[in-house]
């Protein structure tokens, strides 16, 4: 039977898991290993809608500590996930460690970003080579310059403990920039107040999204 990967916990709440999918379409299953639990959906004649997968995942991140699988190919059967999972524990332990009690918003950064120039060619000096390329590169990511530092500050200026923030830019289906917050749980409402009165300082309009598993800290 096929199964896709869905998330991994702790193994004392494997049994909670799987109680917690037991009105989905798909059966769940549950892969022991050393410390942790592998989460995975099965069908034996058909693997599960996407969409069904991200239902699924937040389901179980409401209630327990979970590490999203990066959605990929699934798995042949029990054998194959578990060998999976003795290969992946050590860092999929190491992300449960880092994002336990936290969870995930998404801040979309609503700014013109500007489209990368043609690619550096090797005219002219050495060094003026190194330099358009230089600029190209940061051009590529999508992220307008100074980014990574006024979200810092801005993560500062709410004063909260205990958050991280990453940038991602812009994609062909997603063509503005977007800041990933992980916030302790037990903050994210202070957190939801303090991005509204704190939102105009982003640097442009911004629409925040969330709570999630935490797909981008992992």
């Amino acid at each position: 039977m096929t199964l896709r990967p869905l998330c991994a916990c702790e193994s004392r709440y494997a049994h909670r898991a799987e109680s917690l999918l037991a009105d989905v379409p798909a059966r769940a299953h549950t892969i022991l290993g050393q410390d942790l639990a592998l989460l995975c959906l099965g069908d034996a004649s058909a693997t599960p809608p996407l969409d069904l997968i991200a239902r699924c995942v937040a389901t179980l991140h409401a209630s327990i500590d979970v590490v999203p699988m990066r959605i990929g190919a699934p798995v042949a059967n029990a054998c194959d996930a578990a060998a999976l999972l003795a290969q992946a524990e050590p860092s999929l332990a190491a992300s449960l460690s880092r994002i336990r009690g936290r969870t995930e918003y998404t801040a979309r950064l609503l700014i013109e970003v500007k489209t990368p120039g043609p690619a550096a060619t090797r005219v002219g000096t050495g060094a003026g080579y190194l330099a358009a390329r230089a600029r190209r590169y940061a051009e590529l990511d999508g992220i307008p310059p100074g980014m990574h530092a006024l979200i810092n500050d801005w993560v500062a200026r709410l004063e909260i403990s205990g958050i991280e923030a990453r940038l991602d830019g812009p994609t062909p289906l997603l063509p503005h920039p977007a800041a990933h917050f992980l916030v302790p749980r037990s903050a994210a409402p202070l957190f939801v107040e303090r991005f509204n009165i704190h939102r105009a300082s982003l640097g442009g309009p911004a629409l925040l999204t969330g709570p999630w598993a935490p797909f981008n800290f992992v």
